[in-house]
């Protein structure tokens, strides 16, 4: 199979993306259906990715970090997603703009387009992350301000071919007029994790305390930390779903800014 190849049209929703998806549904709904009928493509984007990463973080912690080195776990972790990780972005937003144009999705394609725009999503995450660290050391509420402002700069960075500075002007180009809205989005995307990493910390530590004494217990921890696919999955969906509803509604008749029907041609010339 051509990883290149563009992925086949889907007869049931062919056609452009408004003519799809009904005139009121709002962003929200669209995601939902986006979930619900591309769950499990979209949930590999995940797993490919981050299956292998959390074997190696599992293991580290188990066999060769000391049991109270909680830094290294953490700096580990945090170095592996932004080197190895942030692909696994790249591949589900990908995913995410054919789903949404009325494409099925291809796992080979997408990922394709995830390492091809590996470069403008690093820069991005690099601008957006040591910003945000400055902002939230400052005051705290310039930083948490500015992550709500550049909450779309990884689907543009995907989506319109954007670098860091970019990408963030972009995503304060959207959310220009609009902080409280995109506040209660960023807040409903941010509680995808919360309400996981509750949920893992109530499963996991019982569980740990259980089984403490066998040696296969850092397989199961890896495998276990696959239930953040979820999060994952839902956050990158529901944000996408808002930056189409604000672009197109920002969008000028006259624009220097590629059409969708241009931006979708020219992500499948990867070349």
């Amino acid at each position: 199979m051509d990883p290149y190849a563009p992925p086949a049209v889907d007869e049931a929703f062919a056609g452009d993306s408004f003519e799809k998806w009904p005139n009121d549904a709002s962003p929200f709904a669209i995601a939902w259906m986006i979930i619900r009928k591309h769950y499990l493509l979209l949930a590999s984007c995940y797993v490919v990715i981050w299956l292998p990463l959390e074997f190696l973080i599992s293991y580290a912690e188990n066999f060769i970090f000391e049991a109270e080195d909680i830094r290294s776990s953490l700096r580990l972790e945090q170095s592996l997603g932004f080197w190895i990780g942030i692909v696994a972005d790249g591949t589900i937003v990908a995913a995410i703009i054919d789903a949404y144009s009325g494409s099925r999705p291809s796992l080979s394609y997408s990922f394709a387009l995830g390492w091809k725009r590996y470069g403008k999503i690093w820069t991005t995450r690099l601008c957006v992350g040591v910003i945000a660290v400055i902002g939230l050391l400052l005051l705290v509420v310039p930083g948490v301000y500015f992550l709500v402002r550049a909450i779309y700069a990884d689907s543009i960075a995907v989506a319109e071919k954007a670098h860091g500075p970019t990408a963030i002007r972009r995503s304060f180009e959207l959310t220009q007029g609009r902080f409280g809205e995109s506040f209660l989005i960023a807040m409903v995307a941010w509680s995808f994790y919360l309400l996981t990493i509750i949920a893992w910390f109530a499963m996991v530590i019982p569980a740990y305390i259980m089984l403490e004494e066998y040696s296969w217990l850092w397989i199961a921890e890896a495998i276990a930390a696959l239930v953040f696919v979820i999060p994952f999955v839902g956050s990158h969906v529901v944000l996408y779903c808002w930056y189409r509803k604000f672009d197109e509604s920002n969008r000028p008749v006259s624009s220097d800014i590629p059409t969708w029907d241009e931006l979708r041609e020219s992500n499948r010339m990867l070349s």
